[in-house]
C-alpha cells in the first residue's frame, strides 16, 4: 500500500479526530502554498500521533481552532508559515508543543 492511500484510508474512516484533520490540512497548505515536496511521510506520521485514543478532548479542541486557521492561510495563499518557523506564524493561543527541539 503506498503512503498517500494509507493517508487516504485513515483520513477517509469516521473515527479521525480534528487533530487528524489538522495533519491534513496542515501538509496540504505546505505542499500547496508553499512548494514542499515529500511531505507525505510526515502527514501519515503526524496522523498516526493523533489517533483517537491518544488525543484528548483538550487537544481536539485547540486543532479544530487551528486547522481553521490553517485552513484560512491555505485559502488565502497566505505563506506566512512557509519557513516551518512557528515565530513566523500568525499569533495563536499558547500551546504545548512536545516535540523536541532541534
Amino acid at each position: 500500500m503506498t503512503v498517500a492511500a494509507a493517508a487516504s484510508l485513515v483520513l477517509g474512516s469516521g473515527c479521525s479526530s480534528e487533530c487528524q484533520r489538522l495533519c491534513t490540512a496542515w501538509f496540504d497548505y505546505q505542499r500547496d502554498t508553499c512548494k514542499a515536496v515529500n511531505t507525505d511521510d510526515e502527514r501519515v506520521t503526524c496522523i498516526s500521533d493523533y489517533r483517537q485514543s491518544r488525543t484528548s478532548d483538550e487537544e481536539n479542541a485547540d486543532c479544530t481552532a487551528r486547522v481553521t486557521q490553517v485552513r484560512a492561510m491555505h485559502s488565502a495563499q497566505d505563506g506566512s508559515c512557509c519557513s516551518w518557523d512557528l515565530a513566523a506564524c500568525p499569533p495563536g493561543e499558547d500551546d504545548d508543543d512536545s516535540a523536541p527541539a532541534e
